[in-house]
C-alpha cells in the first residue's frame, strides 16, 4: 500500500479498530426526567515533533518520512475527524501545533478550550490541550496545572468545567494530564497524581456547593501500567509508601530510563527503625515530601480526594485495559487512560489495533497511526 496519502491511511487505521459495547443494558429513565446526555471523549498523545526529531534513533526506528510533521499532522487531523469527539484531550501538543490544529478542528465544530504547556525547559515546549464541541458544551471555567509550582517537575495538566448547553443541571469536570515519564521517580509521580486529583475534587465540590450535580473525566498519558501501584492509587485513593519501592511504582522499566533527577544527598536519607525500613524502599525525606505534600510525616500514606470515585472506561466496558496504547522500539504497553466518575456510564470504547498489524508496519509511528501512541475513545451517557 502506498504511503503517500496520510488521510486515507488514517481512515484505514480507524476502520481497522473495533468498538466494544458495554454488556449491561442502559438504565431505564422516567419520561419526566431530564433528557439523557450522550457524548464521546477521545484522548490522544500525538507525539510532539521535537521528540520525533530528537528521539528518532533511540525510539522511532522507522523511515524518516513517517516522522515528518507535514504528513503526520494531516493524518492526525483526519483521524480525529473520523473519530468525531465531543471532548478531545491531547497530550504532547506544541504551541504552534495547538493553534494550527485548533483552526482545523474549529471547522468541524470543536473549540480550543484550554492549553497548558510545560514550564522550566527550553527544549520541551509541548503541553496538554482540551477541545470541546460548541454545539453541546460551553466552557464555564478552566485552570492551568503547573506541577513545577509544587516542586514536582515541569509536566503540565489542564482542567475545565463544561456546561451542557441544553441541560443547565449538567456539568463535567474534565482534566487532561501528561505525567512524568521517568519510571524511577515514583515520588514525583505520586505527587503529581495527588495534586491533579485533589484539584479535580475541589472544583467538583465547588459545583456541588452551588446545588448542581457534576461528573468528572480524567484523561491523559500517565506513564504507568495497569499492574502498577500508581494505577491502584488512582482507584483506591491511598498508597502506603512503606509497602512500595519508589523506583518501581510505574510497573515497567525502559532501558536507559534511570537518568533525570535521580541523585540524592546522602544526608537526606532517613534514620531510626521505621525510617530505615522505608529508606530500603528507596524513599528519602525529599521523596516523601514530594509524594505526601508535607514535610511533617504523621504517616507514610499518600492520599487523594477522589477516593474510590474513579473508574476506567475500558475496564467498565470490557473488564480490561487495552493490550497497549503505545508501542515503539523500547516499550510496548498501556500508559493512557480515560477515567470517569461512577455517575457516568460508558457505553462503548474503541479497542486498540491488533499488535500484529502495528508490528507489520514497523511499530509506531506507522503508515496507519501517526503517533507513537494510539488514540483511545469512549462514549458516555447519563
Amino acid at each position: 500500500m502506498p504511503e503517500g496519502d496520510p488521510e486515507r491511511n488514517a481512515r484505514l487505521g480507524v476502520r481497522a479498530r473495533r468498538w466494544a459495547r458495554a454488556k449491561r443494558k442502559r438504565r431505564a429513565t422516567d419520561a419526566s426526567a431530564s433528557p439523557i446526555v450522550e457524548f464521546r471523549v477521545v484522548s490522544y498523545n500525538v507525539l510532539a515533533q521535537t521528540y520525533a526529531q530528537t528521539l528518532a534513533r533511540a525510539l522511532y526506528r522507522v523511515g524518516s518520512h513517517r516522522l515528518e510533521w507535514a504528513s503526520r499532522s494531516r493524518a492526525l487531523s483526519e483521524e480525529l475527524n473520523v473519530l468525531n469527539p465531543d471532548v478531545l484531550c491531547v497530550q504532547e501538543v506544541e504551541e504552534a501545533s495547538w493553534k494550527t490544529l485548533g483552526k482545523e478542528l474549529s471547522t468541524r465544530g470543536l473549540v480550543r478550550g484550554a492549553f497548558t504547556k510545560r514550564e522550566g525547559s527550553s527544549m520541551k515546549r509541548d503541553g496538554c490541550a482540551i477541545f470541546y464541541r460548541r454545539e453541546i458544551f460551553d466552557c464555564e471555567f478552566k485552570e492551568d496545572v503547573s506541577f513545577a509550582k509544587y516542586g514536582l517537575g515541569e509536566n503540565a495538566a489542564c482542567i475545565m468545567i463544561l456546561k451542557h448547553r441544553r441541560r443547565d443541571d449538567f456539568r463535567i469536570v474534565v482534566a487532561n494530564a501528561h505525567l512524568l515519564f521517568n519510571p524511577k521517580r515514583g515520588d514525583v509521580k505520586v505527587g503529581q497524581l495527588r495534586v491533579l486529583l485533589d484539584m479535580v475534587a475541589k472544583i467538583k465540590a465547588g459545583i456541588h456547593e452551588r446545588g448542581i450535580t457534576s461528573h468528572c473525566i480524567v484523561c491523559g498519558d500517565f506513564n504507568f501500567s495497569p499492574e502498577s501501584p500508581l494505577y491502584d492509587f488512582v482507584l483506591c485513593g491511598k498508597m502506603d509508601l512503606e509497602a512500595v519501592n519508589r523506583r518501581e511504582l510505574s510497573g515497567s522499566l525502559v532501558d536507559g530510563s534511570a537518568g533525570e533527577d535521580e541523585t540524592h544527598d546522602a544526608d537526606d536519607y532517613l534514620h531510626g527503625e521505621t525510617m530505615t525500613s522505608i529508606s530500603r524502599m528507596g524513599w528519602d525525606l525529599q521523596g516523601l515530601s514530594l509524594a505526601l505534600g508535607t514535610k511533617k510525616f504523621e504517616s507514610f500514606v499518600a492520599r487523594h480526594s477522589l477516593k474510590r470515585e474513579l473508574r476506567s472506561a475500558y475496564v467498565t466496558v470490557t473488564d480490561r485495559e487495552p493490550a497497549f496504547t503505545t508501542c515503539h522500539s523500547k516499550f510496548c504497553g498501556t500508559n493512557d487512560y480515560i477515567w470517569h466518575s461512577r455517575s457516568l456510564e460508558p457505553t462503548r470504547v474503541l479497542q486498540c489495533p491488533q499488535l500484529e498489524d502495528v508490528v507489520r508496519h514497523g511499530k509506531l509511528p506507522s503508515v496507519r497511526y501517526a503517533s507513537d501512541h494510539v488514540s483511545i475513545a469512549a462514549d458516555f451517557c447519563t
